[in-house]
């Protein structure tokens, strides 16, 4: 096993989930402060002082109301009883929204956490990054446009399924057969928690401003994680044939993540609607790409990315096939976009005219996920 340590560096907002929800239970929020309160102390406080916590929760006067829902704020509790929430907070960040009314629900979807609260970034995710870049790399055009006109006589085609083929031509058909046992990428070492940060996201390319609320890793914070390539597992005879085996070494996974990430950074500036400071940082991000060394890499990964990054749209948009005017819906039926259902309007019929409508930026115009590694 040939093994080194990669230094990784935020370069934007980065959200990476536990697929957990912190409703008004869970904080406070006090002036641009996101206040995690830890529940369990706060019940203890609460029936060692004669306080009904229980009750509290199912009262009026406590609640919130959003729609037809009622949500207890832990805020009006511990206002109304005079209780100082520093006493139970987890954690403080930063928090980045726009103006509210304390009337409005509002959920932060959590960053991942280990058992005992602290912050890291599994390697299964940036493993799932290089992973991407990889499959981006091994396709040629004439592969995809092969793949792509089977898909287009099929029937039916489950999305999610579409790329499936593909992969296990490049990766291998099984598990023990998967060229990508022999990439390990470990854990990173423990975050600390004061590197987080609450943003508000917006939709830009949507009709209907509805925020999300994620806390992130905020920029400049820094890790460290290891990139093990065993050389021994690579050699065997199992893998000799494979188009990506000549490819998983550090210096080549780092220049291929910076290739696909270039290529993916040239199309997201390009898009239309984004303001002068998302549009400002897409072209630095380009001249940083162009100026890493031998040893580094910048790549996007986490939640917020689209679709660029997690697929090869990048190689599947070119087919001749791959879109047409939805208004013009004889020959749209025909698309590889039909077939695949990209871009169907979720609340009734028909396709948006392109595709990918949207994108995902913090409140001040940042894009999600970009980082840096040097290893």
């Amino acid at each position: 096993m040939k093994s080194k340590i990669a230094k990784l560096e935020v370069l934007s907002p980065l959200h990476i989930g536990n697929g957990n929800v912190l409703g008004l239970i869970d904080f406070v929020l006090d002036d641009e402060r996101f206040v995690k309160i830890n529940f369990a102390k706060l019940a203890e406080y609460c029936y060692d002082k004669g306080i009904d916590l229980a009750k509290g929760i199912e009262e009026e006067r406590f609640k919130v109301r959003y729609k037809n829902e009622e949500i207890f704020s832990i805020e009006k509790f511990l206002e109304f009883y005079k209780i100082d929430y520093g006493m139970f907070a987890d954690y403080k960040i930063p928090l980045n929204i726009g103006e509210r009314r304390r009337e409005t629900k509002i959920e932060v979807k959590e960053f991942i956490k280990d058992g005992r609260g602290g912050l890291y970034i599994p390697g299964s995710s940036i493993k799932g990054a290089i992973r991407t870049a990889l499959l981006w790399k091994a396709l040629d055009n004439r592969s995809v446009n092969k793949h792509c006109n089977n898909l287009l006589k099929r029937r039916k085609i489950n999305s999610k399924e579409a790329c499936k083929e593909l992969e296990k031509e490049i990766f291998g058909r099984t598990a023990h057969e998967d060229i990508l046992k022999g990439l390990r990428i470990s854990d990173t070492d423990p975050i600390e928690v004061n590197e987080l940060e609450v943003d508000e996201i917006k939709i830009i390319g949507n009709p209907t401003p509805i925020p999300t609320y994620v806390e992130n890793l905020r920029i400049g914070a820094k890790t460290r994680f290891v990139i093990g390539i065993d050389e021994e597992l690579l050699s065997e005879k199992l893998f000799e044939s494979n188009v990506l085996r000549d490819y998983i070494n550090h210096e080549d996974i780092l220049r291929i993540c910076s290739d696909f990430s270039l290529e993916y950074a040239k199309k997201q500036g390009s898009y239309g609607s984004y303001n002068d400071e998302t549009k400002q940082f897409y072209g630095e991000l380009q001249n940083k790409i162009i100026d890493l060394k031998e040893n580094e890499a910048i790549l996007n990964m986490g939640w917020g990315g689209g679709w660029y990054s997690k697929t090869i749209g990048l190689k599947v948009e070119n087919h001749p096939d791959f879109t047409a005017d939805p208004r013009n819906f004889s020959q749209f039926k025909r698309t590889l976009r039909f077939k695949l259902k990209l871009g169907k309007n979720p609340r009734g019929r028909g396709f948006v005219v392109k595709f990918p409508k949207t994108r995902r930026v913090t409140i001040e115009g940042l894009p999600l996920g970009w980082i840096k590694v040097c290893v």
